[in-house]
């Protein structure tokens, strides 16, 4: 299910409403189904008219068969939509292994309405698919579609971790370290409480621990692996330990103690070290952004100052001398009628928090600069017409598409392209 905004507009009137999209998918090992529903809201009011949301209802099938060569997957959707005609559509999929590491597929699919067919092939490694469709339109042309997918695994993160400590477990059990196997068994069990294989190798340590190493004697190896500052030796001793005889009072106090020191001291290690790298890297940053207000880069100094900012929290002076240079920048670039780029240099003014009337004065920007793609457009439009009357089909089909892309809502120019294009066509078949 998902929820969005929708927003419409023309040259009087504009409207805002939301919609919302769901929809239901199952099946099994070969058979699958699925059916939907997009843009179910409210109608919104556009100048004196109610205009609905185009309702539009799709469901479809699809059926696997798997062999040794490869998948075959074939497809059936049925397309509903409100306003227009319903659409029958249907697609196979030959999906095959090349070599021990690719994939490839080839694929077809025709429709009842709308572009008549589409062919299409992929090639895939691991994640990564790269995916090529071709699709013959009557209005366009041929259009093709190059996609680059990288596709994230399937499987659950506590499966793939299950799986990789009961490994690491039987590894460190075949090579003697049964404290450092039954640590890595407690995490497997704290994922999967029940799990038999790994309960299965807590016995066996169990009993390869008791029958080769007495209680006391792990807990004098223990203290003095501690006694020569050696907590991580002394650590594993005493888990060997509480392993053998879980409730041994001086192996468990001992136990404690070992750790307390050793997180201790893996502490402040991680502190120094952090502590260094925060230093060196901030060093290297401020350099970094002083070299961009050398050049006047002063959106780029601003970006690496903010950077520093989030870490250190010390360099406000720096952030507000770049959004200063940016907020004059901006008064430049309008003065001289350079209105998107006063927009942008405003915009970058408010980065990290609003700054003076940045905000305001880029959406005045803005409205400046639309009215005048606006006005723009409609000239177009106009000369255009005026080079139609002429006969000058070429001129005109050259201002009616400027006027489309100053404009996009201006409807009157993109009808005027699309029957100028027809005409020229079958005036040229």
């Amino acid at each position: 299910m998902a929820v969005k905004g929708v927003s419409t507009e023309t040259f009087e009137s504009k409207a805002n409403t939301a919609a919302l999209d769901f929809g239901v998918q199952g099946g099994g090992s070969h058979w699958n189904w699925g059916a939907g529903i997009a843009h179910v809201g409210p109608s919104f009011r556009l100048g004196s008219e109610h205009v609905g949301l185009p309702t539009r209802l799709r469901a479809g099938m699809n059926r696997h068969w798997a062999s040794q060569r490869g998948n075959l997957c074939a497809a059936l959707l049925g397309d509903f939509p409100a306003d227009g005609n319903p659409a029958a559509a249907f697609g196979m999929e030959l999906e095959t292994k090349w070599g021990d590491l690719w994939h490839t597929a080839i694929r077809a699919g025709a429709r009842t309405s709308g572009d008549p067919f589409a062919l299409g092939a992929g090639l895939g490694r691991g994640a990564l698919f790269i995916q090529y469709a071709y699709t013959p339109t009557e209005n366009n042309g041929a259009v093709g579609q190059l996609d680059v997918i990288y596709r994230f695994g399937h499987e659950p993160p506590q499966e793939i971790r299950r799986r990789a400590l009961t490994q690491e477990a039987r590894t460190l059990i075949d090579s003697g370290k049964y404290g450092k196997a039954q640590s890595a068994l407690d995490e497997v069990f704290l994922i999967s409480p029940r799990y038999g294989r790994a309960r299965s190798m807590e016995r066996e340590i169990r009993l390869r621990v008791s029958e080769t190493l007495d209680p006391e004697t792990l807990l004098d190896l223990g203290r003095r692996s501690a006694a020569a500052g050696d907590d991580e030796k002394a650590l594993n001793n005493f888990q060997k330990l509480l392993i053998v005889q879980p409730d041994h009072k001086e192996g468990k106090t001992e136990l404690l103690l070992a750790e307390s020191r050793l997180a201790k001291r893996q502490a402040a290690r991680l502190r120094e070290e952090v502590a260094r790298t925060r230093a060196i890297d901030q060093t290297r940053l401020a350099k970094k952004a002083r070299a961009f207000e050398e050049k006047k880069e002063w959106e780029n100094a601003l970006e690496v100052w903010l950077r520093i900012n989030t870490s250190s929290g010390n360099v406000a002076t720096e952030i507000d001398r770049c959004r200063a240079a940016l907020y004059q920048k901006a008064e430049k670039a309008q003065e001289t009628k350079d209105f998107s780029r006063a927009q942008a240099l405003f915009h970058s003014a408010e980065r990290g928090g609003s700054y003076r009337d940045a905000s305001a004065r880029a959406r005045a920007v803005e409205k400046i600069s639309k009215d005048r793609r606006v006005a723009q457009s409609l000239e177009k439009y106009r000369l255009g017409q005026a080079a139609y009357l002429k006969g000058d089909l070429k001129t005109a089909q050259d201002l009616f598409h400027a006027a489309s892309i100053l404009d996009p809502t201006n409807l009157d120019a993109q009808r005027a392209l699309s029957h100028l294009q027809e005409e020229r066509r079958l005036s040229h078949p």
